[in-house]
């Protein structure tokens, strides 16, 4: 007999587990944008503002050739492992810990060759709208560096508890494909 209670507790601690995840990467990518003199913050912050201003400014967002990556999983990476660690100490059985350790290191990869695949001009994803959809609400935080912090997009819930979540207008011109979208309107709901 199927035991409910045994499947509902898993569901619950994977559902827990991906936004504590969402979570943490949403924390990293904003350490990324703060300047803390003390290693390893402050290289964390070197590289990511060397693919915010110098291989992907506002005004550059698409490269014709491979993402250009520049270290940030090296740079990432102890503080990545440091937290696998955390949670190995925390989580009381070693199934669940397995359960949480692959749906991290799924949403992480994920998102990292999402956001690759954003810069990417003619990527094999851009025949998709959830893709550019979610290219572009990443291209307008290339253009305003507090805002839709999720880095591949897949869950925007912690930028919409943070308040950090903006909208995007998906360009039509080709022209504008390369540049930082504008924030939709705020639509009034109120009734005249």
């Amino acid at each position: 007999m199927v035991d409910f209670i045994i499947i509902g507790k898993y569901l619950m601690f994977m559902i827990g587990s991906w936004q504590i995840c969402n979570f943490f990467e949403y924390c990293l990518h904003f350490l990324g944008h703060i300047r803390i003199p003390i290693f390893p913050f402050s290289e964390i912050h070197r590289i990511h503002m060397i693919h915010h201003k110098i291989h992907y400014p506002y005004n550059k967002l698409l490269s014709e050739d491979d993402y250009i990556d520049g270290g940030g999983a090296f740079a990432f990476g102890p503080l990545i492992i440091l937290l696998a660690l955390f949670f190995y100490c925390i989580i009381p059985s070693f199934n669940l810990y397995c359960i949480f350790i692959v749906e991290a290191f799924t949403l992480v990869g994920a998102n990292t060759y999402l956001h690759s695949q954003f810069h990417i001009k003619g990527s094999w994803l851009e025949k998709y709208e959830w893709f550019i959809h979610r290219r572009y609400l990443h291209f307008y935080h290339h253009g305003h560096l507090t805002n839709n912090m999720s880095l591949g997009g897949i869950d925007p819930t912690i930028d919409k508890l943070m308040k950090t979540y903006h909208e995007v207008d998906i360009p039509v011109n080709e022209k504008d494909f390369h540049k930082v979208p504008k924030r939709k309107k705020e639509r009034s709901l109120k009734k005249k």
